[in-house]
């Protein structure tokens, strides 16, 4: 579970792009790292230098996904550092599709300084990748193009007593079920743990856990069939 701070965090250390890093980010990070976690900077609330902790937890990058969607991303800028579950440590930069142009380029200044504190990390996450998805909503009951055409068959079906016999015709073969073809699946399995991160924003046991319908939803996008 991911711990959200709040409040004004007081001290820090000045960098030379501008930015100021709370003393608290080194000792966040210390410990995420120590139990596989994650830990996410901001801005300092009416600040636009002071860089604080605004959370931390456990549960890798499973556990930064969840806490991220409880953020207003669109206007957020976030940095921060993750273990992974092949035991390294990643980078993380996001920044909101709502930051205007000059705010943009100032977190873009301050990233290096800010993710130059979370030391240990190889490679750089992106966030974006990882949330969306978390952005396919799960299929309804039943599809409102189903619930349509059964609408539209009531209202001009025939009443009752005008309803000609019809005589019964022999039921269709069921047409056989589309499968994923091999080639999808040779490509899924051919990835490495490390392209498989990188193509998923997530390890392979992370992936498997999704419900199907979210698992295919990321192989189409991924363009693997």
């Amino acid at each position: 579970m991911a711990t959200f701070m709040t409040g004004t965090t007081s001290g820090g250390q000045a960098k030379g792009s501008g930015a100021t890093v709370s003393d608290t980010v080194t000792s966040a990070w210390l410990n995420a790292r120590n139990n596989g976690g994650f830990v996410l900077l901001s801005y300092e609330l009416n600040s636009k230098t002071n860089v604080v902790v605004i959370a931390e937890g456990e549960g890798g990058i499973e556990g930064l996904s969840a806490a991220a969607q409880s953020l207003p991303l669109n206007s957020t800028v976030l940095w921060g550092g993750v273990a992974t579950d092949s035991n390294t440590f990643k980078h993380v930069t996001f920044i909101g599709e709502d930051i205007g142009g000059l705010a943009r380029g100032r977190a873009s200044l301050h990233k290096n300084a800010v993710l130059n504190t979370i030391e240990g990390c190889v490679g750089e996450i992106d966030l974006a990748a990882i949330l969306s998805t978390a952005e396919f909503p799960p299929p309804a009951d039943e599809p409102e193009t189903t619930k349509s055409s059964a609408a539209l068959t009531l209202a001009h079906a025939p009443s009752p007593s005008f309803a000609p016999t019809l005589a019964p015709t022999p039921a269709p073969n069921p047409m056989p079920m589309p499968t994923t073809p091999a080639s999808a699946t040779a490509k899924e399995q051919a990835l490495s743990d490390a392209a498989f991160l990188t193509t998923f924003g997530m390890s392979k046991e992370a992936f498997a856990k999704l419900p199907k319908w979210k698992q295919q939803a990321a192989k189409k996008k991924a363009g693997l069939f």
